[in-house]
């Protein structure tokens, strides 16, 4: 574990960080070798705000001087790295908060490849670390969840610290969490997360084929419709006649069962209105059904549709011959919560 003598970002922190990062240089955090050092200084826990402006500084943006870290989190607040800023420290007596900075204390010894090099001065937490974190430091599993699926999707919300975006690239994967939580197996919150990996899938695209995955996929204990959860964006190659009709070589299913052969699509408003997504829908139905397979479609007023959801989850239920099984005694209310975390009338 490398002694934490340096200012060491943590959290959602390191995760904004990460965002940043990625967004400003052409190469992410995961070349630290290819990031530039700054000058080494001597950091103090005061001074913790100011060294990762600075830092940021040096790699993005020019030649932006500061005067104090109120105005380097002033900054970093409209860049999307929010305050408090987040960071671990080896020493108890650090953790304390002092103003917009919050120390956490890490003492099990952890990997390597951990952290990664922001500044000679300035660490930051791998996205695995920090997803662990999170899982030490957040009860409510679903949320937990969401955070798991954007970090392997190719989108980002507020969680990540910035504003929704979409096809970015994905900070890490389920493989990359479960290959850090082997290397580091006694960390605070791998419980949790190692619970997590058993519900998520790589490839989400946006916030809504999150939820709708969450929705179908998850146990009924946990209010989900017990379908298992779905590949997602994973591309299925057609053969001849089917790759004449779309006029591809493959098609990406957003939700599928591949050896069911079953693709749930969501006909956001955004991506399947007009005529042209109209034809370009039906084509690549037409195509998959060629192969056998089953396409069903989900808009969102359906989403937001208690009942249309019953109803989409027993086609997929059909479609993939899974058995009928009698929900719980608290299936309502627990479905209903889980409705209500993913932001869905209920």
């Amino acid at each position: 574990m490398p002694k934490l003598d340096r200012v060491t970002y943590s959290h959602i922190t390191a995760l904004q960080i990460h965002r940043f990062m990625q967004r400003n240089l052409a190469t992410t955090l995961a070349s630290p070798s290819r990031t530039r050092s700054a000058p080494q200084t001597s950091v103090s826990t005061h001074d913790a705000a100011t060294v990762l402006a600075n830092a940021l500084r040096d790699h993005a943006i020019g030649s932006r001087e500061f005067r104090n870290a109120s105005e380097a989190l002033e900054f970093l607040s409209l860049e999307g790295v929010c305050a408090p800023l987040h960071f671990v420290t080896s020493s108890q007596g650090q953790c304390r908060r002092k103003g917009d900075i919050e120390a956490h204390l890490l003492s099990t010894q952890v990997s390597s490849d951990s952290f990664f090099e922001l500044a000679r001065d300035c660490l930051v937490c791998s996205p695995e670390l920090a997803f662990v974190q999170c899982a030490d430091r957040r009860t409510d599993f679903t949320w937990l969840l969401e955070l798991g699926y954007e970090l392997c999707g190719t989108y980002q919300t507020a969680r990540t610290g910035l504003t929704t975006q979409y096809e970015v690239q994905a900070l890490t994967s389920t493989q990359r969490i479960r290959d850090f939580l082997k290397r580091n197996p006694s960390l605070r919150g791998s419980r949790l997360a190692r619970r997590a990996l058993l519900y998520m899938s790589d490839g989400s695209a946006s916030p809504r084929e999150t939820a709708l995955a969450l929705l179908l996929g998850l146990p009924r204990h946990l209010g989900g419709y017990g379908l298992e959860i779905p590949l997602m964006n994973r591309p299925v190659k057609l053969n001849e006649q089917a790759a004449s009709i779309a006029q591809r070589a493959s098609l990406r299913c957003d939700l599928c069962w591949p050896k069911s052969k079953v693709d749930v699509e969501y006909q956001s408003d955004f991506a399947h209105q007009g005529e042209f997504a109209r034809i370009r829908d039906s084509r690549r139905a037409n195509a998959l059904a060629t192969m056998q397979w089953t396409t069903i479609g989900v808009t969102s007023e359906e989403m937001n549709s208690m009942a249309a959801c019953d109803a989409i989850a027993e086609a997929v239920r059909k479609a993939t011959q899974k058995q009928r099984r009698a929900n719980p005694a608290d299936f309502e209310r627990k479905h209903r919560e889980l409705r209500w975390k993913l932001e869905l009338p209920c």
